[in-house]
């Protein structure tokens, strides 16, 4: 699959930058398995789910109305763009009262639990439980929003025994290699004689130390 999306998008920005966007982008999607297969019985079903949506944004032109543009154009997406499921939002206070909050496109329970999974591992590991303790910790909750639950979390928790921290990371966490911020914040302004007043305060303790 060639992408040739410089004749079809403009890009701006540093994050997809033109010798990127030619050149590497398609290697980093194919690489996480994010590209869709154009052969076979896959690629036939991708063809014909685009020329049926396709058609439904034509119709648009005469039929449109906000119901038919989240049925026929915003929902077929949902699963395109790795999302579960479509749902309205709650309702948001404006100057004019209570308004529709839109819609929102949610992940899927497996995916939540992924990396809610490898996160509990992580924490585990850090107070120090083994396999057995965590296994207990866990049959202390009920599940009954995800049975499955236990046996992830189990099996990420496997995982970094077995591979070591630095590799669990790099595989579930998407800013792995983003360093921690440890400076202290630093004042963007500076109050004419709060010094001094520092300074008596402390005064003022010392004495009555």
């Amino acid at each position: 699959m060639t992408l040739d999306l410089l004749s079809q998008a403009t890009f701006a920005g540093p994050a997809f930058t033109e010798p990127f966007v030619r050149y590497e982008l398609e290697h980093e999607l194919a690489a996480r398995k994010l590209l869709p297969r154009e052969a076979g019985a896959e690629g036939r079903e991708l063809q014909a789910s685009w020329e049926t949506y396709r058609r439904y944004l034509r119709e648009l032109v005469a039929l449109g109305g906000a119901v038919r543009v989240r049925n026929h154009v915003l929902e077929p997406l949902v699963g395109r763009l790795g999302y579960a499921r479509f749902e309205p939002a709650d309702d948001v206070t404006t100057r004019e009262g209570q308004e529709p909050g839109g819609t929102l496109m949610l992940d899927g329970d497996d995916a939540r639990w992924a990396v809610r999974a490898a996160i509990d591992a992580v924490v585990a590991q850090a107070y120090g439980l083994d396999r057995e303790q965590y296994a207990h910790v866990l049959s202390t909750f009920s599940h009954k929003s995800y049975p499955n639950a236990p046996a992830l979390c189990l099996a990420r928790f496997d995982e970094l025994a077995e591979v070591g921290l630095d590799a669990f990371t790099r595989k579930w966490d998407p800013y792995w290699d983003v360093p921690l911020n440890e400076a202290l914040p630093e004042a963007v302004i500076e109050i004419e004689g709060a010094g001094a007043r520092d300074r008596v305060s402390g005064e003022q303790l010392e004495l009555e130390l």
